[in-house]
């Protein structure tokens, strides 16, 4: 048996703006304020756009071949996908090095600032175009590796 209507509660569907509540202003019943429409009128509802879909991408490893997949936001940055990367292939962070035709991937950069972007713009099929390379850096032989940065002299 369903309750009666009353009972019932209404939910908005999902993504909808709704006016503020309580309609009388944020202090509750009592006199209007100045910024509130005037009786009768109908408030306009804010629409935001829609969020951007997430970027599918797809992280092979060189040495070993294994590959995992990564959604990610066009608005996060690098660092934001090697967490990720992290995450499910147990790689430290500071160990590597991603790479994107043929370019390294920086952390700072964001992913749609980078040559990312045009997979954004192009939306790939599941091919090369979505792959990045991961160099891990203890997999390099040592006389090829780039020289740690002198300390710093205080």
């Amino acid at each position: 048996s369903r309750p009666p209507a009353a009972a019932r509660r209404w939910l908005p569907p999902r993504g909808a703006v709704l006016p503020p509540w309580p309609p009388g202003g944020e202090g509750g019943p009592g006199p209007r304020s100045s910024a509130s429409p005037p009786r009768g009128a109908a408030a306009m509802p804010t629409i935001y756009p829609s969020p951007p879909k997430p970027l599918l991408l797809f992280v092979t490893n060189v040495k070993n071949a294994r590959t995992i997949w990564v959604e990610i936001s066009i608005n996060d940055n690098i660092h934001m996908l090697k967490r990720y990367v992290n995450r499910k292939m147990e790689i430290p962070i500071g160990d590597m090095i991603l790479i994107y035709l043929g370019e390294e991937l920086k952390n700072d950069t964001r992913i749609k600032d980078s040559k990312l972007s045009r997979m954004v713009d192009n939306a790939p099929s599941l091919s090369e175009d979505c792959t990045i390379h991961l160099i891990d850096i203890k997999d390099t032989p040592t006389d090829l590796r780039e020289p740690p940065p002198p300390p710093a002299v205080p």
